[in-house]
């Protein structure tokens, strides 16, 4: 990823850097974004995935097969060779910043960077953690087989290199402790920050409602995260032809065809007037971009093991922002939610459960708004960034003492 959005990432090399550690984020590099920054006291290096790595090998092949696959338009070939060397692409390019750092400590973001992780601590003798944000062998990603086989046994072969293991719920660690056999993970909500992070991107200041454009009585709905498969956005699309006096925003990274498809859904059930697509803003500006909405939705699919023991980034955005979460029965995101009373809990994903939550939300009297506040309050003050940074802080103490 090339951290412009990526909030576990840029959260974490935050507080990293404001508890006086030296870090520096390898990531990809895209687009016009810079090579190198430096964004809340912590350097950022982007490094190309799309180039011949000193010293060839697997990396260069896998890139060679790919670009000739594209040039005589085997498109799809092409992105599946590069899916399935992927890990090795990225050590290849990697490895130069990493051994230019010379790290005490290496903290690895997702499965894709693992093998990079271990080659560079084992070069430099710094310990590893490994940071899992879900599920790995259970993504919603549409991998073939033969990738998902070779993800499963570079995770299965790797993670016991690691000091330290951490995920984003109970749920995830259990089922990671389970399936290893390794002691359980340790867990780090993915909880905001105040404050920003990085550029404001394109709106500013302005809230969701000002760049929207809508006035205050108008219910607004949003969704805020990847605009991707497995995310039940078609459920909240067609909720929508259901509640006809709410509005829903939708923003965030885009994957594959999903809007696309979302926009093609939304013409059919003639909603498409009442769906917005803004651009996204840096994830430390999203609790304050979305506070002028009426209430966060997710709706991801159950099926998908990733998704449903996960704790989302959205989740702890809405109720920071003090918005009510509409949200389907997962187990931890569920628990989260009745213990703080701050949302709905469905009892099933149809639309028509979805479509009348909503509206119950919609005309929740104007003392519910202030309730949803207090418990935001509450909540920001359990999961903020002083009790992550003492969490993230007591880890590293942990590893390196041992």
């Amino acid at each position: 990823q090339p951290c412009r959005y990526d909030a576990r990432v840029m959260r974490t090399a935050s507080l990293l850097a404001q508890s006086g550690r030296a870090v520096t984020v390898v990531c990809a590099r895209h687009g016009a974004l810079p090579d190198r920054e430096t964004i809340e006291g912590a350097g950022y290096v982007r490094v190309p995935l799309d180039r011949f790595s000193e010293g060839g090998g697997w990396a260069a092949l896998a890139l060679g097969l790919g670009r000739a696959a594209r040039a005589i338009g085997l498109a799809v070939v092409g992105e599946v060779i590069e899916k399935y060397f992927e890990p090795d692409i990225l050590s290849a390019n990697a490895m130069a910043e990493i051994d230019r750092m010379a790290p005490d400590l290496v903290h690895v973001f997702g499965l894709s960077a693992l093998a990079a992780g271990v080659l560079g601590a084992a070069a430099h003798g710094a310990f590893l953690i490994y940071d899992s944000p879900e599920l790995q062998r259970h993504r919603a990603a549409r991998y073939f087989a033969p990738i998902r086989l070779k993800r499963a046994r570079l995770e299965g072969a790797l993670i016991r290199r690691s000091d330290a293991v951490v995920t984003v719920s109970d749920a995830c660690a259990d089922d990671m402790a389970r399936h290893f056999a390794i002691a359980k993970p340790s867990v780090m909500m993915n909880a905001p920050l105040a404050g920003g992070h990085g550029d404001h991107g394109d709106h500013g200041d302005a809230t969701i409602r000002e760049v929207l454009g809508l006035s205050g009585d108008t219910v607004l709905a949003v969704y805020a995260g990847t605009i991707g498969p497995g995310r039940g956005l078609e459920t909240i699309v067609r909720a929508l032809a259901l509640a006809p006096d709410i509005h829903l925003a939708m923003f965030g990274p885009r994957r594959g065809g999903t809007e696309a498809d979302m926009r093609r859904l939304a013409d059919r059930l003639a909603v498409a007037d009442r769906i917005h697509y803004p651009e996204a803003v840096a994830h430390g500006r999203v609790v304050d971009f979305i506070a002028s909405a009426d209430f966060g939705l997710i709706m991801f699919d159950g099926d998908i093991l990733s998704y449903r023991y996960s704790m989302p980034n959205k989740l702890f955005q809405y109720a920071f922002a003090g918005l009510p979460v509409v949200t389907r029965d997962l187990p931890d995101i569920a628990r989260f939610v009745r213990r703080w009373k701050c949302g709905v809990v469905l009892d099933d994903a149809e639309p028509g459960s979805l479509a009348e939550a909503m509206k119950a939300v919609a005309n929740d009297p104007p003392q519910a708004a202030l309730n949803w506040a207090e418990r935001g309050a509450a909540i920001r003050a359990a999961y903020g960034g002083e009790e992550q940074r003492r969490a993230l802080e007591s880890l590293y103490q942990r590893v390196q003492a041992n």
